[in-house]
């Protein structure tokens, strides 16, 4: 009877376990150090000494006497069943300059390899410096330069506050000064992948790749789906959804959406001496989109105007890298990147002139303080060659080599004629006459 009822325990057992599989747990591994105790590290990790046998039977094949454990020996503990504070992170890739902040401390410290991150740790990246950070649910974070990101592991999904920078997910809860980005994970669908960035002017931007995702911001929640970015300004809330721009990539014949460009400023056409490479993200799809198949050969300008009028929206960051060249020819292009900088594709070479010095101007006639009983008097003159010429805002008639010609109508008595002179850089000179018209 005691046999039988034994073989009909096990069969009931496996049936239901042939029904319903357990679901994966995910592990954390915990070193031991001198002193340890399986009933020490129950009380650390699980907060209850009592339930040692739950570490135990994850490490049988370790442990012989449950009694006795060793120092620097590995123990593999269910995540979900660890104290939150206690949960770990690690940071299994880093580039360049990557930094570090232990919570509570002040002070950051460079990275390690492999080094371990708990809750309330901080990871930043410098300029050109890129990190990952592997979760033991099996989540990777992929960090972006200029980046600062702090690391708050939960009991079922991991949570990052993302203060400056960009970073790429698929189920970690983002908070970001504007918005909450929750992912919505179906375990028959596929696993959200996504990007948030944050400005300094602290607005959210976001990509989705893959899946489905839930973003809030002040009191407004939308749903965003795959081929779509979202912009979230600080102030104002959640703007109207935009699709992808995507263009065909690189390899199997696939397609991947733009979500940078990259500019090169040489002063050879081969960009073998290039004076700015610069790389920012793709905030207006149309403009850029337009400026990259642009068929303008050459553009002249100074410094500033080629920065705040051919690439508006801060592209460049700051204005600090406006004084940088010097007046000359510069050959420039731009470049499609995916959302890891990879450049995907070259626009055609465009010709690029900077030049800051004001145009020359030469005004033959009329002599200054002229007196005329004519109606209209004639002004002509010489100035750079591709120039426009405004005589009181009316425009002049301009011939090879800069010369200009207009008439400009008087009234009685005292006229002031303002010339203005604008180069193809957007330089300007003016210069004025006074002509009386007498009786």
């Amino acid at each position: 009877m005691k046999i039988g009822l034994v073989i009909l325990i096990f069969l009931l057992s496996a049936t239901a376990y042939s029904v319903e599989q357990p679901r994966e747990v995910k592990l954390q591994i915990i070193e031991v150090k001198p002193g340890d105790t399986l009933h020490g590290i129950a009380d650390k990790y699980l907060k209850d000494p009592s339930r040692w046998p739950e570490i135990y039977q994850y490490n049988t094949n370790l442990i012989d006497d449950p009694d006795y454990i060793l120092p620097a020996m590995e123990l593999k503990v269910p995540v979900e069943l660890i104290k939150e504070h206690l949960r770990a992170a690690h940071l299994i890739y880093l580039l360049r300059e990557v930094r570090a902040r232990k919570r509570g401390e002040s002070g950051w410290q460079s990275a390690k390899l492999n080094m371990k991150l708990s809750n309330g740790d901080a990871i930043r990246t410098l300029k050109r410096s890129f990190a990952r950070v592997g979760f033991e649910t099996g989540e990777v974070l992929k960090i972006r330069e200029n980046s600062l990101v702090i690391l708050r592991p939960e009991e079922e999904r991991e949570e990052v506050e993302l203060l400056l920078g960009e970073l790429r997910a698929s189920q970690a809860r983002v908070l970001t000064a504007a918005a909450v980005i929750e992912p919505r994970l179906n375990p028959e669908g596929p696993k959200p992948d996504f990007k948030a960035r944050v400005r300094k002017d602290k607005s959210t931007q976001i990509a989705v790749y893959r899946g489905e995702i839930d973003v809030a911001s002040n009191g407004v929640k939308i749903t965003l789906s795959q081929g779509f970015r979202l912009n979230i300004d600080y102030q104002k809330g959640i703007e109207e959804p935009q699709p992808f721009v995507y263009v065909p990539g690189s390899e199997e014949g696939g397609v991947v959406p733009i979500e940078y460009y990259h500019l090169e400023i040489a002063r050879d056409e081969s960009f073998k001496e290039l004076v700015m490479d610069k790389e920012n993200v793709l905030d207006n799809n149309e403009y850029f989109w337009k400026l990259f198949h642009s068929t303008e050969k050459s553009i002249y300008s100074s410094v500033k105007n080629f920065m705040v009028n051919t690439f508006p929206m801060e592209f460049f960051g700051s204005s600090e890298e406006e004084s940088n060249l010097p007046d000359g020819r510069y050959f420039w292009r731009l470049f499609y990147c995916d959302d890891l900088g990879v450049k995907i594709k070259a626009s055609s070479i465009k010709r690029l002139v900077i030049d800051t010095k004001p145009p020359y101007l030469e005004i033959l006639v009329p002599r200054k303080r002229a007196r005329t009983k004519e109606d209209f008097i004639v002004v002509k003159g010489k100035t750079d060659e591709g120039s426009t010429v405004e005589v009181n805002g009316e425009r002049a008639i301009t011939y090879s080599r800069g010369s200009f010609v207009i008439y400009s109508k008087l009234v009685p008595g005292k006229n002031i004629l303002t010339i203005l002179v604008r180069d193809r850089a957007g330089n300007v000179t003016t210069a004025k006459r006074e002509v009386v018209k007498i009786k």
